[in-house]
């Protein structure tokens, strides 16, 4: 135990002081003095085996064993590790191949349940002279590498469609496995075939089938595709290493439909083969066995497909995995053995000083257990402090946000109230003016909200390239008119071009910010200068400001008011941390300002001493590309469209949301067809029903979203124009994740006014076009 400790001072003595070398200096000075000149002579090693005791010789015993002991211990927990290692392996990669083949049969899925969609209730002559079935027939195998063919069949097993050109008029799949499953109904939904090989393409492939009813309730035939088993085992061969693995893709059945690296094994498996055994105990599992095969022992992690009738396992030899392991394992041994034999000798030397390590070792042991507890009773205060800071942060954020949304909810029920009981009263009058509030503290709770998501850097933010100083030169006399004529505000621009990408708007709410600021600061009057300026960062600068070595333009604002302190300037950017008396400001100026700044890829620095003003400095990223003219202002809206010709699909899950606007849609001359989830939604996309614009919510409940729904949509309608509406405030509902030619995005909440122009517009785009 000693010796233990005694390794981990030695470890540890470095990185804290250097008082040991001092201690082992002292023991070095009490060392016996010999005072005669006669020769000393090396004891005999049967004398010194004679002076030692017993726990000496015990010590020379594990001297020799105890390193060969642990290697072999080592060899083996390492072999144990090995075997764990290729385990999670062998899971993961199960997990990744389970993937890869559900995504190719749930396409496969997807494209039958839309050809039986689009087929239902059709006769076979209908289907087979309908151009735009043909032409999407031919568009599935054309843009899916993973579809081979796509085809359909009557009852007779005649194909009537058929992906592949040139096929032979009148071919049958009569014969096939998946066309007798579904005749016989021994599936009575998707079925998957044995592998076989195509007449037309000449392919190794396997088939998935839909079976075609008649209106009557009779077998009328069959929708079936193909997977080539190319496409799988080009995946494979680059998803595997070139030895010692072993991919196969077998029916629940038994049926083997490949196995990769290609061989020539039963088509079907017998019951009594581990993996059927394995595979009717769970779905997925992991075992190690003897294969049927080649007798080689393999590690094989098994899934099911989903919940198809199939499954994919993957296997890794035994003997490929611990090849590693016995080559370590050599070098392991002979290290260990020649371990034990130095150990063994440097033993006399170490017996004959046992007793002054033994001394010392103690008084370390100590020495470092003393530090040991003073290290950890500084990380416990250390850690003590950091959680009562943070937790005076989340409290007065949380203080903030409910006494401001308290305040926000107290004069809300006010005004509700009050209306009530006008109305009741049969008293009309007031009630615009309880509206008026109304709306007033719903745009005030809207604004906190924004400015929090600023300052968390999760707003959602609409980044377009423009010139700096034109943006602030045009804001001049808006600036100059809200901090009132007592301040003269003066801009200073360098000559150079100012050209960044962040959100205009955002950026003029940051500088009116600070021009209120700086206003409150000045009560007295005083001077306000805006300064813009390129500067190339060095990389001293570039450290300093937490940014990365580039140009960046410069806005410097800065007003000759009272000046903040050190200890204000540490905490300006606190949400809800404000100097201003109460009922002056809601403390969330600057935080906005600094998570706009943050997430847009800058910096901002506060320049300040009391008596001396303040400067804020916001230094955004320089954009380098082109600066597209000015966005027309919006219009009002669009009367001469013909509303009533216009239909629009809503879909939304808050019915709360969505029947407000779908009155609002009505009211103004459109018709409206709504929905609550994706599935609804694609359900009328897939039918004739006419859909001009869809407007979806982004997070929908189910299994489709409303970027899956509008994706889905433009497939079937491929001038089909989207408005998203949604609350999102993180990165998928920013402009990048719903982007998309005819897609526009509008975040809750809004007006109903401004709802209605965006509606507008894109409607009258469309009437416009169609007129063209």
């Amino acid at each position: 135990m000693a010796r233990c400790d005694l390794a981990d001072w030695y470890g540890k003595s470095t990185a804290t002081t250097d008082r040991p070398f001092q201690i082992t200096y002292l023991f070095q000075r009490q060392r016996p003095i010999f005072e005669h000149n006669t020769p000393h002579k090396k004891p005999a090693l049967g004398a010194i085996l004679r002076d030692t005791s017993l726990l000496q010789r015990l010590i020379l015993v594990l001297a020799i064993t105890l390193p060969i002991a642990l290697a072999i211990w080592s060899s083996w927990q390492h072999h144990i590790q090995t075997l764990e290692r290729a385990n999670r392996t062998a899971a993961r990669s199960v997990v990744a191949l389970e993937q890869h083949v559900g995504n190719v049969l749930d396409i496969h899925t997807l494209a039958l349940r839309q050809l039986d969609a689009l087929t239902n209730g059709r006769t076979v002559s209908e289907i087979s002279n309908d151009v735009r079935l043909r032409d999407i027939v031919s568009a599935l195998t054309r843009d899916f590498p993973q579809i081979s063919i796509v085809g359909m069949a009557d009852a007779n097993g005649r194909i009537w469609l058929h992906s592949v050109r040139g096929a032979a008029s009148g071919a049958s799949v009569a014969d096939r496995d998946y066309f007798l499953a579904q005749k016989t109904g021994t599936s009575k939904g998707i079925y998957i075939s044995d592998a076989f090989t195509g007449r037309l393409n000449g392919e190794r492939q396997f088939g998935i089938s839909l079976p075609r009813f008649s209106p009557t309730g009779e077998f009328d035939g069959i929708i079936y595709t193909t997977v080539p088993l190319k496409y799988l085992t080009q995946f494979w061969e680059h998803f595997t290493p070139s030895q010692g693995h072993l991919i196969p893709l077998v029916k629940s059945d038994g049926t083997l439909i490949i196995r990769y690296p290609l061989a020539d094994p039963p088509r079907r498996l017998s019951p009594q083969n581990p993996f059927m055994v394995h595979m009717h105990q769970a779905p997925r599992g992991l075992y190690t066995a003897a294969s049927a095969f080649d007798g080689v022992e393999r590690i094989n992690a098994y899934s099911q497909i989903r919940n198809y009738p199939l499954y994919i396992s993957f296997s890794i030899e035994t003997a490929f995995v611990l090849r590693e392991w016995w080559q370590q394992t050599t070098i392991a041994a002979s290290m260990a053995i020649f371990s034990a034999l130095l150990l063994a000798a440097l033993w006399l030397a170490v017996v004959r000083q046992s007793h002054e390590q033994r001394v010392s070792t103690e008084r370390w042991r100590v020495i470092a257990q003393d530090l040991r507890q003073e290290v950890g009773r500084r990380k416990d205060a250390e850690e003590a402090m950091r959680q009562s800071q943070k937790m005076e942060a989340v409290g007065q954020l949380a203080g903030g946000i409910a006494h401001d949304f308290n305040n926000l909810l107290a004069a809300l029920v006010g005004n509700v109230q009050l209306m009530h009981r006008r109305i009741e009263k049969g008293v009309f009058d007031n009630l615009p003016r309880y509206l008026t509030r109304v709306e007033s503290i719903i745009s005030k709770a809207s604004a906190m909200t924004q400015r929090l998501l600023a300052f968390s850097r999760r707003q959602t933010l609409a980044p377009a390239p423009l010139d700096v100083k034109e943006r602030i030169a045009a804001m001049r006399d808006l600036i100059a008119h809200s901090v009132g004529p007592s301040i003269r505000v003066q801009t200073v621009f360098a000559p150079e071009t100012c050209h960044t990408l962040c959100d205009p708007n955002q950026l003029d709410s940051v500088l009116l910010n600070l021009a209120i600021n700086a206003r409150d600061a000045m009560p007295d009057g005083g001077d306000l200068t805006i300064t813009v300026a390129l500067n190339s960062l060095t990389a001293l600068q570039a450290r300093a400001l937490q940014l990365s070595e580039a140009a960046y333009v410069v806005v410097k604002v800065k007003d000759t008011g009272a000046g903040m302190t050190p200890e204000t300037i540490e905490r300006a950017f606190e949400p809800f941390f404000t100097t201003k008396p109460s009922g002056q400001g809601t403390g969330l100026g600057l935080s906005m300002v600094y998570g706009f700044v943050m997430q847009s890829g800058g910096q901002v620095k506060i320049d300040s001493q009391p008596g001396s003003g303040t400067e804020v400095a916001i230094y955004l990223p320089v954009y380098e590309g082109e600066i597209p003219s000015a966005t027309p202002v919006p219009k009002a809206i669009n009367s001469d469209v013909a509303k009533g010709e216009v239909c629009i699909l809503l879909v939304d899950d808050e019915i709360s949301v969505r029947e407000p606007l779908a009155e609002l849609l009505t009211e103004l001359g459109y018709q409206v067809v709504q929905a609550g989830d994706g599935a609804q939604g694609l359900v009328i996309l897939s039918s004739n029903q006419q859909v001009d614009l869809l407007i979806s919510d982004v997070g929908l409940p189910g299994h489709m979203n409303g970027r899956q729904l509008a994706d889905a949509g433009r497939t079937l309608r491929p001038t089909l124009r989207v408005l998203f509406i949604t609350g999102y405030a993180d990165k998928a509902a920013s402009a990048d994740g719903l982007a998309g030619q005819n897609m526009e995005v509008m975040i809750k909440p809004f007006g109903l006014n401004e709802f209605a122009i965006k509606v507008s517009d894109m409607t009258s785009v469309r009437a416009s076009a169609e007129k063209r």
